[in-house]
Parts: structure tokens; sequence; C-alpha cells
């Protein structure tokens, strides 16, 4: 059963911002990057479970052909997406706006 899915505005910055940032290199790899976003919160929602938690509540979704994953947590109403980070990027940056929400 497919979840309702709540994106919040640091997460949709996030995907922008990581969508310029390939449009520069080539507007075809950022409408890929899109895709992928949007393919891997369509995966979320399906199957919300079937991520690998990586700290306390929070879980990551990697993207498929980039290194970016959209970090979310299950809350009583909905899946809340609150960022999206490069792989590489330190973890402590995503911790603190988990803490943070």
């Amino acid at each position: 059963m497919t979840q309702r899915i709540r994106l919040l505005p640091e997460a949709e910055a996030d995907i922008a911002e990581a969508c310029d940032w390939y449009d520069e290199a080539s507007s075809e790899l950022g409408d890929r990057f899109l895709d992928a976003a949007l393919e891997t919160t369509s995966l979320i929602a399906e199957y919300p479970e079937g991520f690998a938690l990586v700290h306390e509540d929070v879980r990551r979704a990697l993207m498929r052909s980039f290194p970016y994953g959209l970090f979310y947590f299950l809350d009583a109403d909905a899946i809340v997406i609150f960022g999206c980070f490069h792989a590489r990027r330190d973890p402590r940056v995503w911790q603190i706006r988990r803490r943070d929400e």
C-alpha cells in the first residue's frame, strides 16, 4: 500500500540545488537527476520500510545513477522526506536537520 509523502521545503531545496548543478553540465543530466529523485520517492512511498535505517528513525534511499540519497522518517500519517544529500556529505548535516524537525 502506497503511503502519503510529505516533502519538506528543505528537501525540495536540496533537490532543486542538485538539479541546477547537473543542469550546468547538461540539461539532460538535470532532467535525469529529477527523474531519479521522483523514481526514488515513488519507491519510498511503496516500500517505506524497505530502505536501511541509518540513524535512529532515519532511513536513506539511494538514488539510481546518482551519488545522492533521500533521507526520511515515518510519521504517524505520512512519510516525511527531509533531505536529499550527496553520499559523501558529512552525515552531521542531515543528523542536525533531523533533530530540528
